[in-house]
């Protein structure tokens, strides 16, 4: 397992953050510092339920993590949840990049069986490869 993984980057949360759901609303708990960097999928209205069912919060959460990287051209990376995921409380979508040096942002799945989400800082969140 140690020799599959020393390939891989393993990116963790950098911050503590509390996400507390409810049906018509969704509240973050963490240092008002870090509340910027967390948003929703915006680029295409996703009606999450449509496709995911009702155990899933409405909406896309997408944090946008500080790391920004560059990749030469025809070079990709993949991002990935792990695979021990934490499908219990949120799943990372997948997803390829290819000739583009920008920041790495996580869209992700709630799954509103519970109503607070707690991520602690360290925590891994997706693999990059």
């Amino acid at each position: 397992m140690m020799e599959y993984y020393k390939h891989l980057y393993v990116l963790p949360m950098w911050f503590d953050l509390q996400i507390v759901m409810n049906e018509g609303s969704i509240g973050f708990g963490c240092d008002p510092y870090w509340e910027n960097w967390i948003g929703f999928h915006t680029e295409k209205i996703v009606k999450c339920r449509d496709y995911f069912g009702n155990n899933y919060y409405k909406e896309i959460l997408k944090l946008n993590t500080p790391w920004i990287y560059h990749l030469p051209k025809n070079h990709s990376i993949i991002q990935r949840a792990l695979e021990y995921n934490f499908a219990d409380r949120f799943y990372p979508f997948p997803g390829r990049v290819e000739n583009v040096g920008t920041d790495i942002n996580i869209p992700m799945l709630l799954n509103n069986s519970k109503q607070i989400i707690e991520i602690e800082a360290g925590e891994p969140l997706v693999i990059i490869e």
